[in-house]
């Protein structure tokens, strides 16, 4: 029985995709400017009431590299929602 696994260089590719999502994830929640950090933060980058949560992105990234970050896979759409 031959298992086809995937290659180091795709799943490098692959971690580094869920890695940027989560950072965009995050920069959407937390930030109201500067998310690709060209100064230093400061406290009027930070939103003082967040709106959304962490929660399920990290999971949602996770399942969108594992669909969408290989080359084979299937290009439908995939709609999520939390809750």
């Amino acid at each position: 029985m031959k298992t086809n696994t995937l290659t180091p260089d795709l799943l490098h590719k692959m971690n580094a995709y869920w890695r940027a999502a989560n950072y965009l994830s995050v920069g959407q929640i937390y930030l109201y400017d500067n998310p690709l950090l060209k100064r230093p933060l400061t406290l009027a980058d930070v939103k003082h009431m967040l709106l959304g949560q962490w929660g399920p992105a990290t999971s949602i990234s996770f399942s969108h590299s594992g669909l969408f970050g290989h080359p084979k896979a299937d290009r439908r759409s995939w709609v999520t929602a939390e809750g």
